[in-house]
């Protein structure tokens, strides 16, 4: 059976409504979001990433919102956004940031633009510095993950990954682009699809060389791995075009950057970021999950293309290929 029909075969009215759920609170809670974003300023190299929850919450029900606070993508705090947004330090933040980055902070709740805010934020300051070697936190994987999103993020073409890679950009909430991992009522973990709730490790918008911009499923692995990593990233991308079509894929849309509705014909990338050294089991996985999954999805109006991005650890320069499939 192959990856599609596993996947098709999980997908029922329980995800249907649970994907819908997600999207209706989403665009609910996103101006509140917003709004509590504009309360403060985010001090590089601090993020500011926003789960899916705590986006969803709407005012009334919750007198602030949660954005956890991160450092080469590790958390080392929260922020409490509302009209006075607060710096929140606790015992297992203050002992990652002492176990990873040999840093000494403090427990506590202080407003963002106290005397101790600010001692919290120089010391990271410090220790990011755009000369230093990029240090990582507990997952490797994690923080090459946030210097990923940075890149994304940069306007200009010359300097985008090195220059290796421009027109493309993450998928971010509200105006201020907090990263997010796009939640999805099914998960590949293993390479196969499983009746659980999964993340996309980054989901971009990207603007091709024919000038359309299309959905880019990103499926990621620390230097040296790969796994199952084409085999999720597939799942990933096919679970994403079932969510566009089903209630609340208007609102996806919208999340994604897109102005609905969604058009009748979609183009999704699966893309695989890994180093240069896993560039012989790519191929390999490629030719086998060509050989056995469909890349026109003719029931959901959508095609599926496979993508390699070979990243260089340090400079993270990037070799954005096709992988034929057969």
């Amino acid at each position: 059976m192959s990856l599609y029909t596993q996947t098709k075969a999980l997908w029922g009215p329980e995800c249907v409504a649970l994907s819908g759920r997600w999207a209706t609170a989403l665009c609910a809670g996103m101006p509140w979001a917003e709004a509590a974003g504009d309360t403060f300023r985010e001090w590089r190299p601090l993020r500011f990433y926003l789960a899916v929850g705590d986006a969803a919450r709407r005012a009334g029900r919750q007198p602030s919102i949660r954005f956890s606070v991160r450092f080469c993508g590790q958390e080392v705090a929260n922020v409490r956004g509302g009209s006075t947004p607060v710096l929140e330090v606790g015992l297992r933040h203050r002992q990652a940031t002492a176990k990873y980055f040999q840093l000494a902070t403090e427990c506590g709740a202080w407003p963002w633009d106290s005397p101790q805010a600010r001692v919290f934020r120089a010391k990271f300051r410090a220790l990011g510095r755009d000369d230093a070697e990029p240090p990582a936190g507990h997952s490797q994987e994690h923080a090459i993950e946030s210097r990923i999103i940075l890149e994304m993020e940069k306007t200009a073409a010359a300097t985008k990954f090195a220059g290796t890679l421009a027109g493309i950009r993450h998928v971010g909430l509200t105006r201020h682009a907090y990263p997010f991992q796009c939640p999805t009522p099914l998960s590949a973990s293993s390479g196969v699809p499983k009746k659980t709730t999964g993340h996309i490790d980054i989901l971009a918008r990207r603007r091709g060389a024919d000038g359309k911009v299309r959905l880019s499923v990103w499926e990621l692995k620390r230097p040296g791995q790969f796994q199952h990593a084409l085999d999720q990233a597939y799942v990933y991308a096919v679970t994403l075009a079932l969510m566009l079509r089903a209630q609340g894929g208007s609102d996806w849309y919208r999340i994604f950057g897109f102005t609905p509705p969604v058009p009748e014909h979609l183009e999704i990338e699966a893309v695989v970021a890994v180093t240069e050294d896993q560039r012989t089991r790519l191929a390999r996985a490629a030719r086998a999950l060509g050989a056995q999954s469909e890349l026109v999805l003719a029931p959901e109006g959508a095609r599926l293309s496979l993508h390699a991005a070979y990243y260089e650890p340090r400079s993270l320069a990037i070799t954005f290929e096709d992988l034929a499939p057969c």
